[in-house]
């Protein structure tokens, strides 16, 4: 892409040199009208014969063919920066924005295709109606159907691409560069500061501009965000749900929660579990910013009899009590469920830190709308990501996985540079160098709680080795793992199958 822009670059750079050259005269270099004799001409740098032939003809001067070829072959992002440069391949971009934008989607999700196609169908109203605890079904049908896409392979992929109409085209590409894209610059700047952070302590500088992902860093956070807001739109109040005491309760989803889980690897749901922590994280802040806005002594709230508590007002996002802690925590946990709409919205659209009060008074209106009470959810105490709930799952149905833990089969670290070479059917991603020199390059297929619970807010299973080994966190992950496991303890041991 950098190659492209460049000569895109070059090719105005020597159109508008020639277009000069062209109507500049021969220059006279000598004598008066006395001294034609020695008078000399030098010739324009239009009639000059080159001393280099040109080895790359402008990239504008290509044909359609080749210039439609290029596009389809950008990312979503890369494509629109691109466009922007070069009014030759806006026009051509917009003889077909359908097929090209199709086309740059699967050069951008790739292998996570169908993650992002079934965020896009999970997360229509009408399947998010009929979640309920007496209609399994629909979510099973769902999960059933989103696993046979994901081990389909590419071709597979491209077909799914294929068969968009326009509207879920558009939605799913304004998804991904609107919400997705955002919320990873977001994302990572956190997590990487907070390593920094936990390494060199507050008298760290610059951890914002030093953290410049790498392609693969891109793709572990894109396809744990995608996978995150699968899980919200499955198993959390997802975008649409209503009323702050909903009747949709994940007990009556444990197992089928554990078996969608269970499909993928241990370092994948750690991925999932680093998005959820940082949305928790987020809504602790926000909600912060609006507690006393939402209070039931709040004024705006004046005109209406109480008790019950006035409609709207909400007087858990205190921290007075156990219970009040309590309380406000359900309130994160059921709000970072809605998933990353919601998220950027409160982030980005209408950010919480703002000093402008109608920004401000948009905050407190859309978290009015959308604060919900939720369950465990992705919790490691008494949700998804609690071991002995993992472990009681696959005690009765073990996987393969399971048995490489038990066989303690090697698990090194490839690089991560393979990560973008993509895989077809089940094979397992490659897994981050953080996640096989914690378990000592031996397999696991633990995660959630007996994970030092540091470890998400940090990101750890997102970052490459270089990032790891010059920013000092590999030595850190380990002496932390260390202090908190001690020499003897392998939780492997613990929770054997």
């Amino acid at each position: 892409m950098h190659r492209l822009l460049s000569k895109l670059k070059r090719s105005h750079r020597n159109r508008s040199s020639q277009s000069a050259s062209l109507h500049s005269p021969d220059v006279i270099v000598g004598s008066t009208a006395s001294q034609n004799d020695t008078t000399k001409r030098i010739p324009s740098p239009s009639s000059r014969k080159p001393r280099y032939p040109s080895v790359d003809p402008p990239i504008e001067a290509f044909p359609s063919e080749i210039r439609r070829l290029i596009l389809c072959n950008l990312r979503l992002e890369d494509l629109f920066v691109f466009i922007r440069a070069s009014p030759v391949y806006l026009q051509q971009y917009l003889l077909d924005p359908g097929f090209i934008q199709r086309q740059c989607l699967f050069q951008t999700l790739y292998i996570y295709t169908p993650d992002a196609i079934y965020v896009y169908l999970t997360g229509e109203g009408q399947f998010l109606a009929s979640r309920n605890e007496q209609r399994l079904d629909s979510v099973q049908a769902m999960i059933d159907a989103y696993l046979r896409a994901r081990s389909s392979g590419r071709s597979a992929f491209i077909d799914l691409v294929t068969r968009l109409n326009n509207s879920q085209l558009d939605d799913m590409v304004h998804f991904h560069r609107r919400v997705v894209s955002s919320l990873i610059q977001l994302y990572s700047r956190w997590a990487f500061s907070n390593l920094v952070l936990q390494i060199e302590g507050e008298s760290s500088q610059n951890t914002e501009a030093a953290c410049l992902l790498s392609s693969t860093e891109t793709l572990r956070i894109m396809r744990a965000m995608y996978r995150y807001q699968l899980i919200c739109n499955l198993f959390g109040r997802g975008p649409y749900s209503a009323s702050l005491y909903s009747s949709y309760s994940l007990s009556g989803y444990n197992d089928i929660f554990q078996a969608f889980l269970s499909t993928f690897t241990a370092f994948e749901i750690e991925e999932v579990r680093c998005i959820f922590d940082y949305a928790v994280d987020c809504y602790d802040k926000v909600f912060a910013r609006v507690a006393s806005d939402l209070h039931p002594d709040n004024p705006r709230f004046k005109g209406q009899q109480r008790p019950p508590t006035p409609d709207g007002a909400f007087n858990c996002l205190e921290r007075r009590n156990s219970f009040d802690v309590y309380r406000t925590r359900e309130l994160q946990i059921g709000t970072a469920s809605r998933g990353l709409g919601l998220l950027h919205m409160v982030l980005i659209k209408t950010p919480y830190d703002t000093n402008d009060p109608r920004e401000h008074e948009d905050l407190v209106i859309t978290i009015q709308s959308q604060i919900t009470i939720g369950t465990s959810f992705l919790e490691t105490c008494g949700g998804a990501m609690n071991t002995e709930i993992h472990q009681a799952y696959r005690n009765r149905n073990p996987t393969e996985r399971d048995q490489k833990e038990s066989r303690r089969e090697p698990m090194n670290f490839v690089g991560d540079e393979c990560v973008w070479h993509g895989r077809d059917g089940d094979t397992d991603p490659p897994p981050p160098l953080a996640w096989t020199m914690i378990w000592g390059g031996r397999y696991s297929n633990l995660y959630g709680s007996c994970i030092p619970e540091c470890f998400s807010r940090l990101g750890y299973v997102f970052w490459d080795a270089e990032r790891l080994i010059r920013s000092g966190g590999r030595d850190f992950l380990l002496r932390q793992w260390d202090e908190e496991m001690g020499d003897d303890y392998d939780p492997r041991e613990e929770f054997a199958v």
